[in-house]
């Protein structure tokens, strides 16, 4: 008799190959703002001068002046210059995917007998007229003598925060900027300069599967973690799979097994029998036949190893039995190509059975135990 585990590598002969490439979200596009207003937002520190000459650049700054004593070394630290009034219009059925705000910035001075430096202070989204998320602003590095730019976060940053399409269309969503001017002995005419702000907002549209997915559960069995769905598909827009994926931190993903949607099927399971020793987190993965991909919300159970089911003989020749240490409820028998050979439920559950498989070709098959797929050979 000999033990099996759930199969992993040759899942890619058993599904097409859109199954087995990489899948990706909805493209995530970017919009840059149309207008921005520039304002002086008062925090404690040095006003800004003209604020609103961050609109374009052209030499014409939005600008601090530092105080400068010939006794010794000066810091001043910056009001938040506010840049809002963005003029976005990010369709509202979109999903905000991240948030790059560059900004166009030197220091000046006509005389130092020090090294004279300007720094970011900080950087922080504004949000219904707040500051509001994580601060991204660079405090070791030096803003340039020469105006260059300098980017912040990422099309998938979302700075610490949530925003929806309203809340950037929002004339008081903008960016809050505070910089740090250090002014050595004898600094003339130190400044710190903006030319221009973009911000840049990246969203993406919301994919329409054919698959509906409701009462994604997740609980622990004697046997593993099972996963539990309600779904529908409708039969006129084409089939679609269930990726199940798998994540020790709820960052990196690997898939565990594909499931297809049946436009008659309403309840689907998956065993995990192997779980994680500390927290698993599974996610589905909602695959069209047109490769777009959705994805489930994440559900986390804690468990650790698990006996695991007993299929012999192997290789089997007309009969396939099978000993799990815990009741199962539903086994299917299928074909390299995914085709269901034979499928029986049994109520509350037993914790042995036999699969008829007379008259089968030679080669591999799979056995679903309650949606853990394991593969068997047929001489």
């Amino acid at each position: 008799m000999k033990h099996f585990v759930p199969y992993q590598a040759f899942i890619c002969l058993a599904v097409t190959l859109l199954l087995c490439r990489p899948m990706a979200n909805a493209q995530c596009a970017g919009q840059p703002n149309t207008t921005t207003t520039g304002a002086n937002a008062g925090a404690g520190g040095t006003a800004w001068q003209t604020p609103n000459n961050v609109q374009d650049i052209n030499s014409s700054y939005a600008s601090v002046n530092a105080v400068v004593s010939a006794l010794g070394i000066i810091t001043t630290t910056t009001d938040y210059l506010t840049v809002t009034n963005l003029g976005l219009s990010i369709p509202s059925t979109n999903t905000i995917c991240g948030v790059v705000v560059t900004i166009n910035r030197r220091n000046f001075s006509l005389l130092s007998l020090g090294s004279s430096t300007a720094t970011d202070n900080s950087i922080l989204l504004i949000k219904g007229g707040s500051r509001v998320g994580t601060d991204h602003a660079a405090t070791a590095a030096s803003w340039p003598t020469t105006s260059a730019t300098a980017s912040y976060g990422a099309s998938g940053d979302m700075w610490g925060t949530t925003l929806t399409p309203a809340d950037v269309n929002a004339s008081n969503f903008g960016v809050a900027i505070s910089a740090k001017l250090v002014a050595q002995i004898l600094s003339v005419a130190f400044t710190a300069q903006i030319d221009e702000v973009t911000v840049t907002v990246y969203s993406s549209s919301l994919i329409t599967l054919p698959i509906v997915v409701q009462d994604f559960t997740a609980h622990s069995s004697s046997g593993g973690n099972v996963l539990s769905w309600t779904a529908s598909a409708s039969a006129d827009e084409g089939m679609g799979r269930f990726v199940v994926e798998r994540s020790a931190d709820g960052t990196s993903w690997s898939q565990r097994d594909v499931l297809t949607a049946s436009p008659g099927q309403k309840e689907y399971s998956y065993l995990d029998v192997n779980p994680l020793a500390g927290t698993s987190f599974y996610r589905l993965g909602l695959l069209n036949v047109n490769g777009s991909v959705a994805y489930s919300a994440v559900k986390t159970m804690t468990g650790g190893a698990f006996v695991k089911i007993h299929f012999y003989p192997n290789p089997f020749t007309d009969m396939i039995h099978i000993v799990s240490p815990y009741p199962f409820s539903k086994l299917s028998l299928k074909n390299l190509q995914g085709q269901t050979l034979w499928m029986k439920g049994y109520g509350d559950g037993v914790s042995t059975a036999q699969i008829p498989a007379a008259g089968l070709s030679a080669g591999v098959y799979f056995v679903q135990v309650d949606g853990a797929t394991y593969k068997i050979i047929k001489k």
